[in-house]
């Protein structure tokens, strides 16, 4: 669907964020994949700051940011020309300084993808003999124990607009990673079950694995995976978790700050 940029300013000039934010996510798909993460962002800073607003704690200036983000998206050619044009967000991080809220989120989930870059390249290789390392590898797959959740099926609401999913998990498996940690690939398949016409829109910051006190992201890279009403879609979660791991919980990220929590137990 081609979104109409002339509807979502005037929506913008009469103070109708929620809808300019509708419109753009309607047409999300005819942007680039780094570009749709950027207005997933957007649309949940925008949940953030309506429930901040309900509790009267919202700062009015965070709506004149998320406003003027918005606005950073599109560009008309000229006042009367219908064609308009997409403006790559990155061709005008210099003029959102003011927009320091969104930028934040974005410069943390670089921070995230680098740190995990730097995880992986620091990957210990095995400096003993061939038969130690054979010896090694059988012991981690021995820690290597199978994981089961303790609920496997359940309904919650998915940002950004609280779009009603059945979230069930189809396996879980193990695997040796050195040692000390293993990793945990979990298959989760998303139903849209929501009654409206809305998209759930995934992405790898729903998705968070709790190791006693610490919770870190999927290292999946997902870009913004869209389940349309009545549609199903699976995805596949990698997390890297210790042997030695008993407190461990899979949490997803719903509307309004919400988190669901299924324990893990070793089969």
């Amino acid at each position: 669907m081609a979104a109409n940029f002339q509807v979502i300013k005037q929506s913008i000039a009469t103070g109708e964020t929620s809808r300019a934010i509708e419109l753009l996510l309607e047409a999300i798909k005819q942007f680039p994949a780094g570009t749709q993460k950027e207005i997933v962002l957007l649309a949940a800073r925008y949940e953030q700051w309506r429930k901040e607003e309900r509790l009267g704690i919202a700062n009015p200036q965070a709506l004149t940011e998320i406003n003027a983000a918005l606005l950073d998206f599109i560009h008309d050619e000229t006042e009367d020309d219908m064609d308009v044009q997409v403006v790559f967000f990155s061709k005008s991080l210099k003029k959102r300084q003011r927009n320091r809220r969104v930028l934040g989120i974005l410069i943390v989930c670089l921070l995230g993808i680098s740190l995990g870059a730097i995880y992986f390249n620091k990957k210990e290789t095995p400096s003993a003999s061939v038969e130690e390392g054979a010896s090694t590898a059988a012991q981690s797959k021995e820690k290597a124990a199978d994981w089961k959740p303790t609920m496997s099926s359940w309904y919650m609401q998915i940002p950004p607009f609280g779009v009603r999913c059945q979230l069930t998990i189809r396996g879980i498996t193990a695997e040796a990673k050195d040692p000390t940690h293993q990793y945990l690939t979990i298959r989760l398949a998303v139903k849209n079950v929501h009654e409206g016409w809305h998209e759930a829109q995934l992405f790898s910051d729903l998705f968070l694995m709790r190791e006693g006190e610490d919770a870190t992201r999927t290292e999946s890279d997902l870009s913004v995976i869209s389940v349309q009403p009545g549609e199903t879609k699976e995805v596949e979660l990698l997390f890297s978790i210790s042997n030695a791991a008993k407190d461990v919980h899979f949490l997803v990220r719903g509307s309004e700050s919400k988190i669901t929590e299924i324990p893990l137990n070793k089969d």
